[in-house]
């Protein structure tokens, strides 16, 4: 018997519109929580009501010093992106929400309940119309990035991607800060440096343009300081170009194609460098490419060994 698809290589195969972050939120989570043994649940609620996720913690289970470690054992998640906007309407929705699980539970409280909001960037709008209410949301201790208050009978917290340290625990999440904050480049460069090419490929088809250009950044800063050998970077990007062609011939029409071609780095394949390249610009690309390649060959251990013998 064949062996089913992993749902992650499903649906990363699929071309997400760069405004359509949610999608990956939903997979990159979901997997996460997943993985350290939460559980996810379906929503059977209609669209106004559905959450974007429904995690639970089942009991002796630690998500200590992971991205879940504030969670408590139900957990109502809503994503918004840096284009949608979170406001008081969008609030009340994720309260319906909690309120509806508690409904269908055995509780006598919320105590075990948390709605979590995780936005792209601080909803200042939505804070101020909260403190006008007098109801403020405080820094948890030691996590600038966790916003949390009492509203009413219900526990909220509020997570900022934009804001959140740039360490492995919190990488799903950080892919999804805004891709014209500081923070969201120095990810992106550290996804580079670190080879994971599964963050890197969604970061690239959120914010393909931003992405080609902390690329092109990456690739001229490692090879000038020396910090990655230029073997490591070309198998590095062989390993993650050939994966996505239809990407770079996308790119090709949309910025140019020698734009494209002057961050790809030698021994790719003529197929994904020449399209839409006019004529001399393709011989000569090609031809720096096999002078590259020769000369790579030339200074090689095992070829001189073997040319030796």
């Amino acid at each position: 018997m064949s062996e089913k698809p992993n749902k992650i290589q499903l649906e990363l195969e699929e071309d997400y519109e760069a405004n359509r972050p949610d999608p990956f939120f939903k997979l990159f989570t979901r997997l996460q929580a997943e993985q350290l043994g939460l559980i996810a649940k379906e929503s059977e609620l209609q669209y106004s009501t559905r959450a974007d996720l429904i995690l639970s913690v089942p009991a002796g289970l630690s998500v200590e010093n992971t991205l879940f470690d504030f969670f408590r054992r139900v957990n109502v998640v809503e994503f918004k992106s840096e284009n949608d906007k979170f406001r008081l309407r969008q609030y009340v929705h994720n309260q319906l929400r909690i309120d509806l699980e508690f409904l269908q539970s055995d509780a006598e409280t919320f105590d075990d309940f948390l709605n979590v909001i995780v936005c792209s960037r601080r909803p200042r709008t939505f804070l101020k119309v909260a403190r006008q209410r007098k109801i403020r949301f405080k820094p948890d201790k030691g996590k600038p990035w966790l916003l949390s208050a009492a509203v009413g009978f219900q526990n909220v917290v509020i997570v900022i991607c934009a804001e959140l340290p740039i360490e492995e625990p919190y990488f799903n999440w950080l892919l999804f800060a805004p891709a014209d904050s500081t923070r969201w480049r120095e990810f992106v460069q550290k996804l580079l440096a670190e080879g994971e090419t599964k963050l890197a490929d969604a970061a690239r088809r959120m914010h393909p343009k931003e992405y080609i250009m902390q690329y092109d950044k990456f690739l001229e800063e490692a090879e000038a300081k020396g910090l990655i050998p230029p073997d490591k970077l070309t198998k590095y990007d062989i390993q993650g170009m050939k994966r996505t062609v239809k990407f770079w011939q996308n790119m090709a029409e949309r910025y140019g194609a020698e734009e494209v071609a002057r961050i790809i780095v030698p021994e790719f394949d003529d197929d994904v460098l020449v399209q839409g390249l006019s004529p001399e610009r393709r011989k000569a690309l090609l031809q720096k490419l096999l002078a590259e390649q020769e000369q790579a060959e030339a200074s090689d251990p095992e070829n001189s060994s073997e040319n030796n013998k």
